[in-house]
């Protein structure tokens, strides 16, 4: 009496199952396998992966990989029809009687013969698993851009997706723009007279151009042109820039006032609550998960000089939520980065209250500022040196059009030989850092 595996279908999936049979009728005439899938002991998902056989080039494999960090190493290949013989690498039987596990960490060799072993086909199969952790950001050196010693920088990206980066040395302001990656300086006249008195760190993007502060003057960037200038009034004292949405430019005021610039006039749009940052707190806008823009507020100092770790977040510059769980503070920080990045919020960087560069350098938000992770990253190697993207602070972070994030300037960390504290020691940034998130890549299964 000769012995087969007979499929059962199990809603729509194969199991391989052994029976005692006489009849022979089951078997195949042909070496062509039209269905096979994988059954796992550790991960119900794998067997949902459906595999693709390549008739013509005899190969098996699955388009779709598995999620990263996958088992495969005890994997057990489920096909149709019934063979002969069915083995892999020539030595296991797949038809040996329990269920056969193999180790597709490597790829092998399928071998199938047809009733009587008249005709046989060797196919190669394998598995692809993601090989690059979906919650990681691999970043690239990009270089230094410039080597004047800035003092102060800020990048900003407009709605457009034009990126400009304002530098301060001394009395001079350097400003360039990138349009599809490609850098290039513009003009500064008139702003440079008053270079002293620009608020270059709290540039804002506005309106397809970019806003800075001198004084109660406004100056607006026109496409490379010589700036445009106007002054402004205020009931209150105005503090610094904010951000600009729905076509409305936004500073912080005294007292945690919230002001809106209209026409030259800033007027109170909302008094903040206490507790809400009137120095170091980073923002950033982009849209939120209903489709709307919105802005992102969190960190910074309050006005008693409390390190927060508290986000907010407003649709309109007047109505805010605080989103801060009790159970899901980051580390208190200022001078941090963040930006809309992979369907959520990338923070990175920060100073506490002592000083330090804060050691979870880089987070991740999916529900955009309620709960954090940790973000592991991935550096860039070259032949002659490693680049780290080292802990940073005043730094500036934007989330370009093709689906990067660009780090540019700020303070970092240069690492140092030392065995012991300090370890490292501070040092102005002129380098850019390009990163990919590969989760946010279309059609990247996490």
């Amino acid at each position: 009496m000769k012995r087969y595996l007979l499929p059962v279908l199990v809603g729509m999936i194969v199991v391989l199952t052994g029976c005692e049979t006489t009849s022979e009728s089951s078997i195949s005439e042909s070496t062509t396998i039209t269905y096979l899938r994988m059954y796992s002991p550790f991960d119900s998902d794998v067997k949902s992966n459906v595999f693709t056989i390549d008739t013509v080039n005899n190969l098996i494999y699955n388009v779709d990989s598995l999620d990263f960090g996958t088992r495969v190493d005890s994997l057990s290949p489920m096909l149709t029809p019934i063979f002969n013989t069915c083995k892999i690498d020539g030595e296991i039987d797949l038809y040996a009687g329990d269920t056969i596990y193999v180790d597709f960490t490597k790829e092998h060799t399928l071998t199938v013969t047809t009733k009587d072993d008249a005709e046989s086909k060797t196919y190669k199969i394998w598995v692809n698993v993601h090989q690059v952790n979906p919650d990681t950001i691999e970043w690239k050196y990009q270089g230094a851009l410039q080597d004047e010693d800035v003092t102060e920088d800020k990048c900003v990206i407009t709605d457009d997706g034009d990126a400009y980066w304002l530098m301060k040395k001394g009395e001079k302001i350097v400003a360039m723009t990138s349009v599809n990656g490609h850098w290039k300086y513009i003009s500064t006249e008139g702003i440079t007279k008053s270079a002293d008195k620009v608020d270059i760190a709290h540039a804002v993007a506005h309106q397809g151009n970019v806003c800075v502060m001198g004084g109660m003057t406004l100056y607006q960037s026109n496409e490379g042109a010589e700036w445009s200038s106007k002054e402004t009034t205020s009931d209150t004292e105005v503090e610094h820039l904010m951000f600009s949405i729905g076509g409305k430019l936004f500073a912080l005021g005294k007292e945690n006032k919230i002001l809106r610039l209209n026409g030259t006039n800033w007027e109170e749009a909302v008094q903040m609550p206490s507790g809400f940052p009137v120095k170091g707190e980073s923002v950033c806008v982009g849209k939120s998960p209903s489709g709307k823009l919105q802005v992102t507020v969190g960190c910074g100092i309050d006005e008693m000089g409390n390190y927060l770790s508290d986000f907010w977040a407003t649709e309109d510059g007047t109505y805010w939520v605080k989103l801060t769980m009790q159970d899901s503070l980051i580390t208190p920080r200022a001078d941090a980065a963040i930006a809309k990045y992979a369907s959520g919020i990338i923070l990175m960087g920060g100073v506490d209250k002592d000083g330090e560069m804060v050691e979870d350098n880089c987070m991740y938000s999916q529900d955009f500022g309620i709960t954090w992770q940790t973000m592991d990253s991935v550096f860039s190697v070259d032949a002659t040196v490693t680049y780290l993207i080292s802990r940073r602070a005043n730094h500036s972070m934007v989330a370009t059009t093709d689906g990067y994030l660009i780090v540019i300037g700020g303070t970092y960390y240069y690492p140092t030989l030392q065995a012991i504290p300090p370890r490292e020691k501070k040092q102005k940034s002129n380098d850019m850092w390009k990163g990919m998130h590969y989760a946010s890549l279309p059609g990247f299964k996490k």
